[in-house]
């Protein structure tokens, strides 16, 4: 038997189990009433050991301990792209149930701020289990010693006050809530690498204040003696009340400000999962709040432990969303995120239209076509096949921006295009390209969704 039938074979009986597993004739066929029956991956967008991870983790101890699942819950730290990065992951997941988010309010902050494309209605909401009190931060010898005296310095020189707050996160609304206060105040924000880094920032004389979780603040305070150079302090808390862990700091409220920020932990999946599941995910996580460990642990971490489901969660993100919006609407200066794929077909147009302009003008060199198999003229090859397939790459991701196609579908298409340009459109070639487009777009997706999970991730 020659090898090349063997690959058609092979590779035929593979594309029929993929397509089996994708459109769940196996695999996923048990009935709703059963689920779960294997491992269920939770999404963190932000690297292990940060709060959000800490967080996730004594959840997922609880449900383990208390066997609220038949199964282990998966924890995947997907970090990068203020929080983006894993959150798109669950975006493009099957909605089975064994693919979710825990993210905090900084998903609905990059979605109003325009640095995702995503937000709140691109999943489906399972719960809200709590949140935390947030407070703004000097070094210890700061000359502020109130908010009024922040925004006053950030309104007679604008941009020279450095505030740390990730574009995007709720830090960076609430920081720009302040400046409406006061006519003409601006601050130089400051993204950083989480809170370990704010602090090291604020330190080193690198920021002039900062958003921090109280946790944060509490792990980061030093003692009593310590030069205040070295050391931090509470300028504000973020709250309508002090707060019993702190109670000697001011609240904004007091100082004449109603500005409040409350950093809120929910739990997300993709589009389409169905209710039966969201359901019993959400009694689970009620029982695992209700956990005695649970409850001390959030306790410790100043975390208040709160848990809402159906209106009263989406009233409560609701009036987050209307405080995010009502910040960019009132900002003049609101920085904007680069129109990324508009500015990818520009260039690539502009290359594009080089290489026309070439092939005109220029004389084409020999080596420049090569003469088809089939004796049906000539090929372009190097600089303008290159060109070509490069302008369908292009395009491949403009689309996938807009997130009109599947990523399984379009990717098949861009490797069936590039494939189909590289080996000049022959009928006995197209074949092959066809089934390894197959393979490649359903096996990565069958390696991310069942492999990752199931395999490397427990």
């Amino acid at each position: 038997m020659k090898r090349s039938l063997i690959f058609h074979i092979l590779a035929v009986v593979l594309i029929v189990a993929l397509l089996l597993w994708r459109f769940g004739v196996f695999g996923d066929s048990a009935k709703l009433s059963e689920y779960p029956t294997r491992a269920i991956r939770v999404v963190v967008p932000y690297p292990a050991g940060g709060g959000s991870d800490t967080f996730t983790r004594i959840i997922e101890r609880a449900i383990s301990e208390d066997d609220l699942l038949p199964v282990p819950l998966a924890i995947q730290n997907l970090g990068g792209g203020s929080g983006t990065i894993g959150s798109r992951e669950v975006v493009e997941a099957k909605p089975d149930g064994y693919t979710l988010l825990m993210h905090h309010n900084a998903l609905l902050g990059t979605y109003v701020d325009g640095v995702a494309d995503f937000g709140p209605d691109d999943y489906e909401k399972i719960a809200l289990t709590g949140s935390m009190t947030m407070v703004i931060i000097v070094r210890g010898d700061s000359k502020f010693q109130n908010l009024q005296q922040l925004l006053e310095a950030a309104q007679a020189n604008p941009r020279k006050v450095t505030f740390g707050a990730n574009q995007g996160s709720q830090a960076y609304f609430t920081a720009k809530q302040l400046e409406s206060q006061m006519d003409g105040a601006e601050f130089a924000m400051v993204s950083a690498d989480g809170g370990a880094d704010r602090y090291a920032r604020l330190i080193g004389g690198h920021l002039d204040a900062g958003i921090f979780a109280l946790s944060e603040y509490l792990d980061f305070v030093s003692p009593d003696g310590t030069p205040p150079s070295q050391n931090i302090r509470v300028l504000t808390v973020m709250s309508p009340e002090r707060h019993e862990a702190i109670p000697e700091a001011e609240t904004s409220k007091e100082q004449g400000y109603e500005v409040y920020m409350q950093n809120i932990y929910y739990w997300w999946a993709p589009k389409g999962t169905p209710q039966e599941i969201l359901d019993k995910l959400a009694d689970v996580l009620k029982k695992a709040m209700a956990n005695e460990t649970v409850i001390s642990e959030l306790n410790r971490l100043r975390i208040n432990t709160e848990y809402l489901v159906g209106d009263e969660m989406l009233q409560r993100m609701d009036d987050t969303l209307a405080v995010m919006r009502a910040a960019t609407t009132n900002s003049d200066q609101q920085a904007k995120i680069p129109d990324i794929p508009f500015f990818v077909i520009v260039i690539t147009g502009l290359l594009f239209l080089g290489v026309i302009i070439q092939s005109i003008l220029g004389k084409v060199p020999e080596e420049d076509t090569v003469a088809a198999d089939d004796d049906s003229g000539t090929y372009p090859t190097h600089a303008k096949l290159a060109a070509i397939c490069f302008v369908a790459v292009a395009i491949y991701v403009f689309i996938l921006q807009l997130k009109i196609l599947p990523w399984t579908l379009l990717s098949c298409i861009m490797i069936i295009v590039v494939g189909g340009l590289m080996s000049r459109w022959q009928p006995k070639r197209l074949l092959i390209v066809a089934e390894i487009a197959l393979i490649v777009s359903l096996g990565t997706a069958f390696l991310f969704t069942e492999v990752l999970t199931n395999v490397i991730l427990p």
